[in-house]
């Protein structure tokens, strides 16, 4: 269940929202970049040529089983808009996401931006992402400012 101050949060982010909306949502809604970062496992299937076996013949060939392990993991850190993605960076398992990484990233991000929606910049991006420390740090936010990003404001996501 969500506490007064809980819904006073929501209520205030859907506020600011709606304000945007109010000038055009149309252009809002386009300025509006998500971001945020996943695990993902990445597999090294078997070649036909490794899974063969020589047979007797007349033998029936053995049994397969569609168990594969993971060969690792990695940090996806994605950012994408209405139109597709911007940028993909990858980050090896066993190493952390930092200030200073993040706001490398949002550099990368903005290069992307010129490149990929050069007319999305003039109009100014409205990120939107997570409440991470890594990206409320001053390190993170120095960065955004530097780059010109304004933060979407929206609510924290509280477990019932």
């Amino acid at each position: 269940m969500l506490t007064p101050p809980q819904k006073q949060q929501r209520v205030e982010c859907s506020r600011i929202f709606l304000d945007l909306c109010m000038e055009d949502k149309d252009v809002v809604l386009a300025r509006i970049v998500p971001g945020d970062e996943t695990w993902v496992h990445h597999y090294e299937p078997e070649s036909k040529q490794d899974s063969m076996q020589w047979q007797k013949k007349g033998t029936p060939p053995p049994k397969k089983f569609k168990v594969a392990q993971s060969a690792g993991i990695i940090m996806e850190t994605v950012f994408g808009d209405s139109e597709g993605i911007l940028l993909i960076n990858y980050k090896d398992k066993g190493d952390s996401i930092t200030g200073n990484y993040y706001a490398s990233i949002l550099e990368q991000f903005q290069e992307a931006i010129k490149e990929k929606r050069w007319g999305k910049s003039t109009k100014g991006i409205l990120l939107l992402h997570d409440k991470a420390p890594v990206h409320e740090c001053h390190v993170a936010m120095a960065a955004m400012q530097k780059v010109g990003f304004e933060i979407l404001p929206h609510q924290t996501y509280f477990q019932t």
